[in-house]
């Protein structure tokens, strides 16, 4: 009899697994019809299936844009790293701004980001890869993580700004 229940849960555990994965999860989506097999996208928001970038392009002499570069916003990790690691609530605070200047964007408020302390910090910190003085734009981009071959998405586009 115990054999029995340690057999369902596994196979419970592992459809539970699995059903997270987009593929498997279609599959399975439709057994779950008594709700047995959770689904824990319910859980997180979209935006956990994309990683927000922050990137800069500079302003080419002749007209137009460079290419858009990533801008780090954390330190690589290093060995005792799961052990203490102060700064890796920079990379946090970076997705906190880039979450704010989204919002006003869908909220119909662009107008109003210019004067936002959040779109001052990524400024200042997109400055940082461009030399001084050139002209530059800096954007807030989401890239699906589960789909890697799809192009990432513009959520924000600063104006033009100078270093």
């Amino acid at each position: 009899m115990s054999s029995l229940v340690v057999v369902v849960f596994v196979t419970w555990a592992l459809l539970a697994a699995l059903g997270q994965i987009p593929a498997v999860g279609a599959r399975i989506g439709g057994r779950r019809s008594l709700g047995l097999v959770p689904n824990f996208m319910f859980f997180t928001s979209r935006i956990v299936g994309h990683e927000l970038e922050l990137v800069v392009r500079e302003e080419l002499p002749a007209g137009g844009h460079g290419p858009w570069r990533v801008v780090e916003t954390a330190r690589p990790r290093g060995p005792l790293w799961f052990l203490w690691h102060p700064e890796r609530r920079h990379a946090k605070a970076y997705l906190d701004l880039a979450l704010q200047l989204t919002g006003l964007r869908l909220q119909g408020r662009r107008a109003e980001a210019p004067s936002d302390p959040a779109y001052a910090v990524l400024r200042q910190r997109a400055a940082e890869y461009v030399p001084a003085g050139a002209g530059f734009q800096f954007a807030v981009r989401a890239r699906d993580v589960l789909a890697a071959e799809a192009a990432p998405q513009l959520l924000f586009v600063s104006e033009n700004c100078r270093g």
